[in-house]
């Protein structure tokens, strides 16, 4: 059955719903006066005729089937409230944004109010409201929503802290989606045109009721003592239980409370202050903690001349001790991004290396050379170290976490090529497919003769070798990037936003002759732009899409898009011109979200026309890195067949001469061959391994075969170690990437090495 509640609407909603068929079991219940969303909520809850009763806000637009494993769930357990994925509503089609983000999860803060957030788990803390169902059982036994409430606002951390308390749980269900629609100011469809009257403090009631010894935290303090008294003596009246109270009725689960830690923001900024190995009490700004002359005060002044501290007693919070003995009750085990967090000793590292990474970091935070940073190292499929330093937003003081959104640039190409993989994996094309089967591509060569500087053009000839898709992942496509004359006009066309789709662009670099003959040498370019169109006219879908259904969604990966949504772009970071001497920091202006240019470029883009590639998280990365040992993700979803992964561990690049990171087809101004772009091959997964300049010794070289990274311009980077079966990967956000940082700090894979040799 469906049931409509009409809070007082002008006019009446039976009116305008008199059309509804009779087999959608529809009634309408309405209000004389307007009583808020609770108490509408209430009479349809109360009226609900079904095993289990769902709340869905009237702007919603359900996917099909989008009930099916929500009951699945319910029928599970009945005590429960089950949430499904919450889209974004197309106002135009009134169905599920073809790019839009897909949330459900919230966590409550001190002000008892609710943010959204994302992790790996299926349990969320707190139900956001407007999208819900739970069995009527449940809906009986735990007496509704609190009638004292008015407006909107409050009864979803209410009624989420009755079920977590009184023996019941909160799941999404993830293969029910239904869309939402946002307010957004731009657009006055989505805009309020009612406003109650008679509205309640909600949220003190909630504090009133849940938080306890907590109570003081609530608005600094503030909760009025008369209030509380009052909501008390409405809770007893109604029947809403209390926690750790004999108001619990005895039919409920008498083992008490279930306990779920979540990593909420990733960032753990609680601790303002942290003592180094220095001895040196470093505040969150920069600065560090010391003494007036006469040791009289405290100040917080520069780190250099600083005093050192001693730990004479160690204090552990109360909060620290409590959530400790939980972990041990439950058994719980903390985790980042899916991964278990482990002392560094189980796994085989010595614990000084992995520290001094940490400090590396912190001074180059310290020195003005970073804004901020993100590391993690895994071995084996769990964590040894995630730590963050430094700012995301210098100007806002908001911290670098490892939940904080970055600019991949080039580091978009491995993503890309992986997805474009499944492809071949599905029999969907060959690698030895001409390029032109599929997409627009030149088959012919230009001709030059003279000076590399200043070579003569001559008319373009026929290509001996079709280029073909293995040509396009190898780099060796005749594409290139050091030399952008030949693409002048479309470089000038995406700048000027005359060129707004991948398929546009990839239409005007196929309009020119090849830089050099197809298979003939490497060369670091638009190839992996080329394979995401490919993907996009073999799959039909637009690459956002083909790459969320084909990699992303299978690993898991929930916070990895080419278009931020709106909701979560508050952790984007800055991409920055870090400058050493100073501790200035100079934001890259064109790096704004809302000058981003629209399209969907596979390769990372050109970072001086603004086109990042995609943006992810460190914790969300990982997931991606942890796939290329096997092909397949956490949970053991296959992604790639076990010859692909064999094929992308192999040497494809040494017919080219590859030795020592040197590679035919990249030269400098004076036409001297150098290593790949910027020390890095450009990944394509059918590729090779290079050398690492910045290992100390020999032993501590990168292994073709053993041996996988890349990196991004915006300062991204990463390493797969298969012989020792590691995972090492730094974020931040610099313009220029990994050339901004020390020797000590700009390779983690460095400690990661150092931390294995010393054990």
């Amino acid at each position: 059955e469906i049931i409509v509640v009409d809070d007082a609407s002008t006019p009446p909603l039976a009116n305008k719903l008199e059309g509804v068929p009779p087999h959608c079991k529809m009634k309408v219940l309405r209000h004389n006066e307007s009583l808020g969303l609770m108490i509408a909520k209430q009479t349809g809850g109360d009226a609900a005729s079904g095993a289990y009763i769902g709340f869905y806000d009237c702007h919603v637009a359900p996917a099909k089937n989008w009930y099916k494993e929500t009951i699945d769930l319910l029928a599970a357990k009945e005590r429960r409230l089950v949430v499904p994925m919450i889209a974004d509503l197309d106002l135009d089609t009134w169905d599920e944004k073809v790019h839009g983000a897909l949330t459900a999860k919230c966590y409550i803060n001190f002000n008892a109010d609710f943010w959204w957030y994302e992790d790996e788990s299926d349990f969320i803390p707190v139900i956001s409201g407007g999208l819900v169902a739970t069995t009527r059982k449940w809906w009986q036994d735990s007496g509704g929503f609190d009638p004292g409430m008015r407006g909107w606002g409050g009864e979803n951390t209410d009624q989420s802290l009755r079920a977590w308390l009184c023996g019941g749980d909160i799941l999404r269900a993830r293969s029910s989606h239904v869309a939402h629609m946002w307010r957004v100011d731009s657009d006055p469809r989505t805009l309020s045109h009612y406003h109650l009257r008679h509205r309640t403090d909600n949220l003190a009631r909630v504090a009133a009721i849940w938080f306890g010894e907590f109570k003081d935290k609530f608005r600094d303090g503030k909760l009025v003592r008369t209030l509380q008294r009052r909501v008390m003596a409405a809770l007893c009246q109604h029947g809403i239980r209390l926690w750790n109270s004999i108001e619990c009725f005895d039919r409920l689960d008498p083992t008490g409370p279930i306990v779920y830690f979540c990593d909420i923001t990733g960032q753990n900024q609680n601790q303002q202050y942290v003592l180094d190995t220095q001895g040196l009490i470093r505040h969150s700004s920069g600065r560090c903690v010391s003494t007036n002359l006469k040791a009289t005060s405290l100040a917080a002044t520069p780190c250099a001349g600083a005093r050192h501290w001693e730990v004479i007693e160690q204090f552990v919070p109360a909060e620290t001790l409590r959530y400790q003995a939980a972990v041990t009750r439950y058994q719980l085990r903390e985790a980042v991004g899916g991964f278990p967090l482990v002392s560094p000793s189980t796994q085989g590292f010595a614990e000084v290396p992995l520290t001094k990474l940490k400090e590396a970091v912190k001074n180059e935070v310290s020195a003005g050379a970073l804004a901020g940073a993100a590391h993690m190292v895994l071995r084996r499929g769990r964590c040894v170290l995630a730590h963050a330093d430094g700012f995301a937003n210098v100007r806002a003081k908001r911290p670098f976490g490892l939940r904080t959104l970055c600019r991949l640039h080039g580091c978009t190409k491995p993503l890309v090529a992986a997805a474009f993989l499944t492809l071949v994996d599905k029999g969907k094309v060959k690698l030895s497919d001409p390029i032109s089967k599929y997409i627009p591509f030149s088959e012919e060569v230009s001709q030059k003769k003279g000076r590399r500087r200043k070579p003569l053009q001559l008319k373009a000839r026929k290509v001996k070798v079709r280029p073909t898709l293995r040509h396009l992942l190898t780099m060796t496509a005749g594409l290139q990037y050091q030399d952008c004359r030949a693409y002048a006009k479309t470089m000038r066309g995406i700048q000027q936003r005359q060129i707004k789709t991948l398929a546009a662009m990839c239409e005007g670099l196929a309009a020119q002759p090849l830089q050099n003959e197809p298979g003939s040498c490497y060369t670091y370019s638009f190839c992996t732009d080329m394979i995401g169109r490919v993907c996009e006219a073999v799959s039909g879908k637009r690459l956002d899409k083909f790459m969320q259904s084909a990699l992303l969604a299978p690993l898991g990966m929930q916070d990895t898009y080419f278009e931020v949504p709106a909701k979560k772009r508050k952790r984007e970071a800055v991409l920055y011109d870090c400058q050493r001497s100073g501790g200035s920091y100079v934001p890259k202006v064109w790096s704004q979200p809302e000058k981003a240019v629209p399209i969907m470029s596979g390769g990372g883009g050109i970072l001086t026309y603004n086109d990042p590639g995609m943006w992810s998280t460190i914790e969300d990365y990982a997931k991606f890195c942890h796939m290329l040992f096997t092909g397949k993700s956490r949970s053991g979803a296959r992604i790639l067949r076990p010859e692909t992964v064999k094929a992308l561990w192999s040497d494809s690049l040494a017919k080219y001469g590859q030795k020592d990171g040197r590679l035919p087809g990249w030269h400098d101004a004076d036409g001297k061959a150098k290593g790949g772009h910027w020390d890095y091959t450009g990944w394509s997964l059918l590729n090779t391994h290079l050398t690492f300049k910045q290992m100390p010794s020999p032993s501590k070289r990168a292994r073709v075969g053993q041996t996988m990274w890349m990196g991004g311009g915006g300062g991204t980077f990463w390493v797969v170690d298969k012989r020792n079966e590691t995972i090492a990967i730094s974020f931040s956000q610099s313009f220029g990437g990994r050339g901004s940082l020390t020797d000590t700090a700009k390779d983690a894979s460095v400690f990661v090495e150092a931390a294995l040799q010393s054990r």
